[in-house]
């Protein structure tokens, strides 16, 4: 049997909860920032645009996982059909 290196394309699967829980202590020191600076401008439009962007990648990344888990079971359906079908024959 021949083996093929396949490049990997994608980030691993638990890089979703990474990033979540990542932005998640940034805004609380975002906020504790606010709280000290009484500056709120820069600070608040810093945590709306890394929480859009680390949402957007987590959805990307998630529909990315999907697709590769549909594609999967595709071939396995596939790949048992065939081989009930040479069982089939064999009996």
């Amino acid at each position: 049997m021949k083996k093929t290196a396949k490049k990997q394309t994608g980030m691993p699967w638990y890089i979703i909860s990474l990033m979540l829980t990542t932005l998640g202590a940034i805004s609380i020191v975002m906020l504790f920032i606010v709280y000290y600076y009484k500056e709120q401008g820069i600070v608040f439009w810093s945590i709306i645009i890394s929480w859009f962007v680390i949402l957007l990648v987590a959805l990307l990344e998630i529909s990315r996982l999907e697709h590769k888990h549909l594609k999967l079971r595709e071939q396995y359906d596939k790949k048992i059909a065939e081989l009930e079908k040479a069982l089939a024959e064999k009996k």
